[in-house]
């Protein structure tokens, strides 16, 4: 994969995957942002096109951590540049939401 475009896209994606990860009580200001960033955008991938499959994407990518993008687009039965893109698109808006755009 290329270098991301911004400075805090791996941030981004560390701390959702420390969210979903452990699933315990925030202990800083930040986290408490992320985890209430994550459970919003979470709300709304739901409800999406092709939600259940999405947050079943998200599950094994970032909370499970058992498959890398190709490897959950092949379980999952989907392109896997329609995984990156999904994957791309829950990240700018966990970003959104704690504040980065």
């Amino acid at each position: 994969m290329s270098r991301p475009k911004y400075w805090w896209y791996d941030y981004v994606k560390k701390s959702i995957m420390h969210n979903l990860g452990t699933g315990t009580a925030p202990e800083t200001w930040q986290e408490y942002l992320c985890d209430k960033a994550v459970k919003n955008v979470l709300a709304r991938t739901k409800g999406q096109y092709r939600g259940e499959e999405r947050l079943k994407m998200i599950d094994l990518v970032y909370r499970k951590r058992q498959y890398n993008l190709s490897g959950a687009a092949v379980q999952l039965h989907i392109a896997e540049t329609t995984a990156c893109e999904w994957s791309k698109e829950f990240v700018y808006a966990v970003a959104k939401e704690m504040g980065f755009l």
